[in-house]
């Protein structure tokens, strides 16, 4: 595994969290390890430090083929914001808004950071005090970060 998905992994990491036993999301939905959405295929219960590892592994390289299929230009993009983008992927906040995306692939960072918090999830995470409002606002600041690199400001 190289460099850059280890970023991407810590990045997503430090925000997921990591847990060996099965939990539920803020959804319900049985997760493991880091973010991992338990199938009903699946029969998992509990996971050792490497297999959690191996998991994350496969879904991380899963999300960047996903990523790099969506977001056009995604290799010219410095880390920081290619980690931001993924992360997005990974939750899902950013893969299921086609507008953030189309906002991203035209160069318009400052109007994807304001369109992907215009979104209904962050709202009421905000307001119900969950982390995913964090996690979101700070993928935003990426964006805007860049177009004040990229604009000079």
């Amino acid at each position: 595994m190289n460099t850059e998905t280890r970023y991407y992994m810590a990045y997503i990491e430090s925000h997921e969290g990591r847990r060996n036993i099965v939990y539920r999301d803020v959804y319900g939905n049985k997760t493991i390890g880091v973010g991992h959405l338990v199938l009903a295929t699946q029969s998992i219960e509990n996971l050792n430090n490497d297999e959690v590892d191996e998991l994350f592994a496969e879904d991380i390289s899963k999300t960047i083929a996903a990523t790099k299929r969506k977001i056009l230009a995604f290799n010219s993009y410095p880390l920081y914001v290619r980690a931001a983008i993924v992360d997005g992927f990974f939750r899902g906040d950013l893969s299921g808004s086609p507008k953030t995306i189309k906002l991203i692939n035209d160069g318009k960072w400052r109007e994807a950071s304001k369109e992907y918090l215009n979104n209904k999830e962050y709202k009421l995470a905000k307001q119900s005090k969950s982390g995913v409002w964090k996690r979101m606002l700070e993928n935003s600041y990426h964006f805007t970060n860049y177009a004040e690199e990229i604009e000079g400001v």
